[in-house]
């Protein structure tokens, strides 16, 4: 998952860095950084099993629950 695909999953989910980091047990400084592209300078990569569940989430409402989003809405990419 690249840096874009992940910053618009995050906003199809309509969370917040911080329900990121939470769902996935990181810092919200590591969430900010893989949208960002950097952490602490160096590139961040996105962990693939970050990407799939990123993925899955946008697009199961089960998967959503399990990840503690489950009251959130996805959104369109034009903001439906």
């Amino acid at each position: 998952m690249t840096n874009q695909e992940y910053r618009d999953a995050r906003a199809m989910l309509g969370a917040s860095h911080s329900e990121i980091a939470k769902a996935f047990g990181v810092n919200i400084r590591t969430a900010q950084g893989w949208e960002s592209g950097m952490r602490n300078g160096a590139p961040a990569t996105i962990p693939l099993a970050i990407g799939i569940l990123m993925r899955l989430a946008c697009k199961n409402p089960t998967v959503r629950r399990e990840l503690g989003f489950g009251k959130i809405a996805v959104r369109t990419p034009d903001g439906v």
